[in-house]
């Protein structure tokens, strides 16, 4: 027999014990054993696991934002809820036939409410929950055209509670999509080659834009033109120009150029400003000028003067670009570690060390605020364009006290990586004996303290924890007689 539109059955058997099976439209099968009596009525539930599907979607959560999921059924017990996962993809089985409330709560006080329906056991049903606005913003970036670069537009909410987006532009034209109503600062970069997303210049244009659905802005780009003649221009075919804009005494990197066979080179597409000029080439020492560029149409002479014959030069540039403005590199020979060179990175990131001989050198570059870095090379001839990109300093934090305490103040500790032996740097012990490393990463370390009354002593030590504390303790030198 088939049951009835509630999935009910009814019908009359003898006394004893039973097996009922069933079978469900779907192909599914249960059974259940009863035992009836005579002239007795008995309620028999046969279930089957409903094989339901439901796939959520979200999308357009902002960064810092944490959203809770809730699915609930109307009239059943069903009902899950969850953290929003980064992918915002969620999936869940076994879910019934029926009617559904579902909705996004997130950490910004924004929510969306989205009801749906399972109309059978096998169903499967997907929900997609969107926070990203419905408006969009779309122009040209006027004076464009004859740049064949990209362009990344920036859109940043003045107000905190909306959420920046950004668009590209590889043939002067861009649209952002998915902005919330409201008041944007725009902000346009150019995208310079061999440059990555974060490191990208100075703003070509900043301005702002209320927002609200379909909003067309056309962007003016910068009209000035900078060119030039790096001399002598017989010899300087191939130098490197690097161009920076100066703001509050710190150049940012805006594009770099190479000079054609008569010593030229142009930079378009610039703000009025205040620039610094770098000229690099392997036959003359680096030369640095400033222009202010307030007309459309700039053009300089930039003098080089020559190297002398016999020795070589080390230059390069240490990363990441705009944060490792004076970070100090030293080349030291590495058959006696005496020195050979120091030079300060400028604006750039760019150092040069000159005067130098075919060698074995050992480079260290230091930073407050990177780890140390150090590389070992053999200079045959000059080298220009090396690249060191430094690694941010650790959060761990290595200290100990030095005994017996009352002698013990002035120590010298030193510490070095075990890997290289690179100098991770030296402390005094205070009066009490006490030293300290800070921001440290975990790795294998070597720690050497001295005292001109006490032995010397080396430790080898693993740090990865976040505070380790080591004693050390100090024996008298022995006393010749």
């Amino acid at each position: 027999m088939s049951t009835d539109d509630d999935g009910r059955f009814d019908f009359a058997t003898s006394a004893g014990r039973h097996r009922l099976f069933a079978t469900s439209k779907y192909g599914r099968s249960n059974s259940v054993e009863v035992s009836v009596e005579e002239k007795s009525t008995e309620e028999v539930q046969l279930l089957f696991d409903p094989r339901g599907r439901l796939t959520v979607t979200i999308e357009g959560l902002r960064s810092a934002e944490v959203a809770l999921l809730r699915i609930s059924q109307t009239g059943k017990r069903f009902a899950r809820s969850e953290q929003v996962r980064k992918n915002g993809v969620h999936q869940f089985y076994g879910v019934g036939s029926g009617e559904f409330t579902l909705s996004v709560t997130t950490s910004m006080n924004r929510e969306l409410v989205e009801t749906f329906a399972l109309h059978g056991e096998d169903d499967e049903a997907h929900v997609d929950i969107s926070f990203a606005g419905s408006s969009r913003l779309f122009g040209s970036l006027v004076g464009s055209e004859d740049r064949p670069v990209r362009y990344r537009i920036h859109a940043l909410p003045k107000d905190s509670a909306l959420v920046s987006s950004f668009g590209e532009s590889h043939d002067g034209e861009y649209e952002i999509r998915g902005l919330d109503d409201g008041t944007y600062l725009i902000e346009v970069y150019r995208m310079v080659p061999h440059q990555s997303l974060d490191e990208l210049g100075v703003p070509r244009s900043n301005i702002e834009v209320e927002v609200a659905g379909d909003t067309n802005l056309d962007i003016q780009l910068g009209t000035v033109t900078l060119s030039g003649t790096v001399l002598p221009p017989a010899e300087t075919a191939g130098a490197v120009v690097s161009l920076g804009v100066l703001s509050n005494g710190i150049s940012s990197r805006v594009s770099s150029s190479v000079t054609d066979e008569t010593g030229r080179f142009e930079f378009k597409g610039l703000s009025a400003a205040t620039y610094s000029v770098s000229v690099h080439h392997k036959k003359f020492f680096i030369a640095r000028e400033m222009v202010l560029l307030r007309d459309s149409q700039f053009d300089m002479d930039i003098s080089l003067q020559r190297r002398p014959t016999g020795m070589f030069v080390l230059s390069g540039i240490v990363q990441p670009v705009g944060e490792s403005i004076g970070a100090i590199v030293s080349l030291r020979h590495a058959a006696d570690h005496s020195s050979a060179g120091v030079a300060t990175t400028d604006e750039n990131g760019l150092f040069q060390i000159e005067g130098l001989h075919e060698d074995e050198y050992e480079l260290v570059v230091v930073h407050e605020d990177f780890q140390n870095a150090q590389e070992t090379l053999s200079v045959e001839s000059s080298i220009f364009g090396m690249k060191i990109s430094l690694k941010p300093l650790g959060t761990l934090v290595l200290s100990g006290t030095v005994h017996p305490i009352a002698d013990s103040e002035g120590t010298v500790v030193t510490l070095e990586r075990s890997s290289d032996g690179l100098s991770i740097g030296s402390v005094r012990t205070d009066r009490w004996g006490h030293f300290e490393f800070n921001r440290l990463n975990p790795d294998e370390y070597v720690m050497y303290v001295y005292h001109e009354e006490f032995q010397s002593v080396k430790q080898n030590i693993s740090i990865r924890t976040s505070r380790p504390k080591f004693d050390v303790l100090l024996k008298s030198r022995s006393r010749e007689l």
